[in-house]
């Protein structure tokens, strides 16, 4: 049982201590630690978005230069555009031409217009062909009016077109094709150089008119080789960041065929990584070999790749750590400051008000934590979902947009078909119907904005002009099917009636395209078209039929600006001819791919994407009605930090509302805990300045109320206390003492006010002197009352010359007799007379710690064993004597037993071995100084002291010692 009860008393200490640890060190480190990862995951989240729009925007630049073609229209327009910016753009041409060719010696040539179309010959290389030049110049500028009017262009329109191409066809090229004539005028993803000749200087040519300049450039057909568009953008992406590395490779993927500047790089470590791409790897980043890479399908041939350093993007682990120790290292040195604080200011301990702080600091910043946790991952959560949701209202917003585009075909099919009956007589012919049709197609014009208008009558004429449309559908082909469908609907049996292919599908459908606007295929073209009728169709007397065809990009643009103008935070995209609503030029970048990504990918959502003024979610879709846009909407983001920031002012309330009670508990419990405890250190400060009148104010029945109690009750008791230390004090002589050659020097350390040592000396006659030490068992009350009793004996024998066998009789019998009354304290001690002349000296031991003698002449410490019980062990005092005789220089040592029983850390004692050396390397003529070099040795061996530390030091003879 007892066992038991002590392996308890063992374990309750480890039990509480990792109690402790867990819930006041590894709770609070671990809601540290995952609010953290938490707020350290946020931010991973975003820098890896933000790398991997850095990126994408990259192989967004890759595969735009990767069309060398395209990359060499890139080079020449702006080689022109830096010259038309100038104030002297002729001058500046002829320099920015000189570069380029000293960039590619060999590879460009070029002829210069100015604006009469005569040749600057300083900026041109070839003037031998002045009457196809000035040809080439003409068909130039109209090819370009051709374009603006008629966007992508319609080269077919241009007069003599097919005549006057062969005319100069030897000179610009045997193989260039009338539909690549407007390539260079395209918008930007579209426009390229133009293919001439199979191979040689003239293997691709490329043009740009201005009102000031036209100019006319040949490539050389080793311009293309080598990929230089892929290149020069890899190049040119090093420049804006070299921390971002590109590159391309062939496929099949081989390390031979990677092109790659960063020569750290390992050739094959990137064919891994891209064959991981190949091979379907989920998602558009890869972390592989120290490198965060993404990739790029360009062509079945080509493929790009661009990659940041990993470090660039440290994940949660590695940031933690680098954040663990940075505080690591802040909380050393929080510890050292505060730790010679400590040393300055004599702060042995942590005050209470700090501890009771740092526990209110525990119980309120967990909840906080907690707090800090939940609402992180909330508001980010509720962050993405408002994105979301404002992306998905987004769409539909587009979607009825796209939707709406049929109601717009339907109520326009409604509005031309009530024009057109408004307008042209039923009964009259249309020949005689001029003033009306000529209204029509005005009215038309400026409603509907069609690509082409035409009515033809029973004969297959058109009553409406064709100069202003579009070079399709031919008008020629309409007017057969015009009379073949005019014949057909006029007949009331059609059983037998002949229709030609072309002509079949419209009349067979022409009630039902009669009343909408439909889309109508004429070759490779698509157009949508509205077919209509005059005349009186009951009766079997159509007169005409009409017709108004669009391009299909057209009449969707114009319906989306119709729809849009209002809305400028919504735009469109035209794939085909890469144009944008309400301009040719793009919106800003970011925005402008997410609209080209959603040509391939239907629908496609970001984020976040920025302008000049502001930030924006968007979100982006293919058109379904609106088959030939793509549809984008931009929704700002302070529209969703507004809400944002109302989710953050109820966390910021929740968390003020949870920090008012607890600042209201901690007020509260300093009222109840700190000012009691306030109050007990200022009793305990006056106690340790022997204030013991001080008195607590607090009262009450608590626990603090009967702590003050006690303590009024100890200080009145110190009280009295204060005076037995005081009589106690001045019971024990002086420190020093000299007779004849003899000299003494006595140094006390009571372990509490009122200890139980007690050392006399006296004079018995001129030549001998007398030394009393003694030792009462305990401290306090009880051992001062022995040795206050031990003292009056002294003095009783004082009154005559003293006999040291009396004396020490004497004191034996009042020990005896205190200790029969029931006194269990008991008291040892030792009487050292001795000839201040001759140095003899006599020894009587009562049981106490045998004095030292140090031999000047041999230079050690000789122990004067004699013995005898301690004082009140029995009736009778029993002791035999030691005589000895001290030398000149000699020194008598007397102590109390604390000396050799003072113990180190590790519970070993002192002993008598180590305090007969500490005597000798100590020893000194000036006792003062021998004093205390044994109490510094003292000190720096014991861990703890337990009881009174007595030393008297006596030396026999002048000017002599160690």
């Amino acid at each position: 049982m007892i066992a038991q009860k002590q392996t308890l008393q063992k374990r309750f200490p480890v039990f509480t201590g990792l109690a402790l640890f867990i819930c006041f060190a590894l709770f609070p480190l671990f809601l540290i630690d995952a609010a953290l990862s938490r707020v350290l995951q946020i931010q991973y989240e975003k820098n890896l978005d933000r790398a991997g729009k850095q990126l994408d925007s990259a192989l967004n630049t890759l595969e735009k230069y990767s069309s060398d073609s395209h990359f060499a229209h890139l080079l020449l327009k702006d080689t022109f555009q830096k010259a038309l910016n100038s104030d002297t753009p002729k001058a500046e041409l002829h320099n920015q031409l000189q570069q380029l060719k000293q960039q590619h010696p060999g590879m460009f040539f070029f002829i210069v217009w100015d604006e009469s179309g005569s040749i600057i010959r300083e900026a041109t290389d070839e003037t031998a062909f002045a009457y196809i030049l000035r040809e080439v110049y003409k068909l130039l500028h109209d090819l370009a009016e051709n374009c603006r009017r008629y966007y992508p262009g319609a080269p077919e329109k241009i007069a003599g077109i097919d005549r006057r191409l062969k005319l100069v066809r030897h000179y610009i090229g045997r193989i260039v094709s009338q539909n690549w004539l407007q390539r260079p005028l395209q918008s930007e993803r579209k426009a390229s150089t133009i293919i001439a000749e199979a191979s040689g200087k003239k293997n691709q040519f490329w043009y740009a008119v201005d009102q000031r300049i036209t100019m006319l450039a040949f490539i050389h057909s080793d311009f293309f080789v080598g990929n230089p568009g892929l290149k020069y953008a890899i190049k040119r992406l090093q420049a804006d960041n070299p921390a971002l590395q590109a590159g391309f490779t062939r496929y099949p993927i081989d390390p031979e065929t990677i092109f790659l500047p960063d020569k750290e790089a390992e050739p094959a470590d990137i064919a891994i990584a891209v064959s991981r791409f190949e091979n379907l790897y989920p998602g558009n980043l890869l972390r592989h070999k120290g490198k965060l890479l993404s990739y790029r399908y360009i062509n079945p041939d080509i493929r790009a790749f661009c990659y940041l350093p990993e470090q660039m993007l440290p994940d949660v682990a590695q940031r933690k750590m680098e954040l663990a120790i940075q505080l690591l290292l802040l909380l050393g040195i929080l510890i050292f400051l505060a730790w010679l604080a400590s040393k300055k200011h004599q702060i042995t301990h942590v005050p209470a008000q700090i501890k009771l702080s740092a526990l209110f600091l525990y119980a309120g910043g967990i909840p906080l934590l907690i707090i800090f946790i939940i609402g992180a991952d909330y508001l980010q959560q509720k962050r993405h979902e408002l994105i979301y949701a404002g992306q998905s209202h987004g769409l539909e917003q587009l979607r009825q947009i796209d939707d709406g585009f049929v109601d717009y075909l339907a109520s326009s099919a409604e509005k031309i078909r009530k024009l057109l009956q408004n307008h042209i007589d039923k009964d009259l012919p249309l020949e005689q119907q001029k003033n009306s049709i000529a209204q029509l197609r005005a009215k038309l014009g400026r409603e509907f904005e069609p690509g082409s208008m035409m009515l033809f009558d029973t004969n297959g004429r058109n009553h409406i002009g064709t100069e202003d449309n579009m070079p399709f559908p031919d008008p020629a082909a309409i007017s057969q099917v015009s009379k073949d469908t005019l014949e057909f609907l006029n007949k009331s049996n059609t059983f037998n009636f002949s229709l030609s292919k072309i002509s079949r599908p419209v009349a067979i459908d022409f009630g039902y395209r009669s009343q909408f606007i439909s889309n109508f295929s004429v070759g490779s073209h698509e157009t949508y078209a509205f077919f209509g009728s005059t005349g009186r169709p009951e009766q079997y007397r159509l007169s005409g039929m009409f017709f108004l065809f669009w391009r299909t990009e057209d009449l969707q643009r114009k319906y989306l600006e119709l729809t849009m103008h209002a809305k400028p935070l919504m735009t469109a995209h035209f794939p085909e001819s890469d144009l944008f609503l309400k301009t040719k030029t793009r919106p800003d970048r970011q925005f402008g791919d997410l609209l080209h990504k959603a040509s391939s990918l239907l629908i496609v959502r970001s984020s976040e994407v920025s302008d000049l003024e502001s930030n924006y979610t968007a979100a982006a879709m293919r058109g379904n009605h609106l088959n030939k846009s793509c549809l984008g909407i931009r929704i700002p983001l302070q529209q969703i930090d507004k809400e944002m920031q109302q989710h953050y002012q109820r966390f910021a309330v929740l968390a003020m509302l949870f920090l008012f009670f607890c600042g209201g508990g901690i007020i509260m419990m300093r009222q109840r805990l700190l000012e009691p405890l306030k109050q007990f250190k200022e009793a305990i400060e006056a106690i340790g300045q022997r204030n013991f009148r001080y008195r607590l104010q607090h009262t009450g029945n608590n626990e603090f109320g009967q702590l003050s109690r006690a303590l009024d009750h100890t200080l009145e008791n110190l009280s009295e206390l204060e005076v037995a230390r005081i009589v106690q004090e001045n019971i024990l002589p002086g420190r020093e003492y000299r007779q004849n050659q003899l000299e003494l020097l006595a140094t006390l350390i009571q372990m509490s006010h009122i200890g139980g040592d007690y050392y006399d000396y006296f004079a018995v006659n001129p030549e001998i002197s007398g030394v009393f030490i003694g030792d009462v068992s305990g401290h306090g009350i009880s051992s001062a009352l022995v040795m206050a009793m031990a003292r009056s004996a002294m003095i009783f024998e004082n009154l005559t010359e003293p006999d040291q066998t009396h004396l020490m009789h004497t004191m034996n019998d009042v020990i005896y007799q205190m200790r029969k009354s029931g006194s269990k304290d008991y008291m040892s001690g030792l009487s050292f007379f001795i000839n201040s002349r001759t140095g003899e000296y006599s020894l009587v031991n009562a049981g106490h710690c045998p004095p030292i003698l140090i031999r000047k002449a041999a230079e050690k410490a000789e122990l004067q064993k004699c013995s005898g019980l301690y004082f009140g062990f029995r009736e009778e005092f029993e002791a035999q004597p030691l005589h000895g005789k001290m030398e000149p220089g000699d020194f008598m040592v007397l102590y109390t037993d604390s000396w050799v029983e003072s113990t180190a850390k590790g519970g070993i004692p002192f002993g008598f071995a180590r305090f007969e050396q500490a005597l000798l390397n100590c020893c000194n003529n000036d006792l003062a100084i021998f004093s205390r070099q044994m109490y510094a040795t003292i000190e720096n061996w014991e861990e703890e002291r337990a009881d009174d530390m007595t030393l008297l030091l006596i030396k026999f003879g002048e000017n002599n010692g160690c």
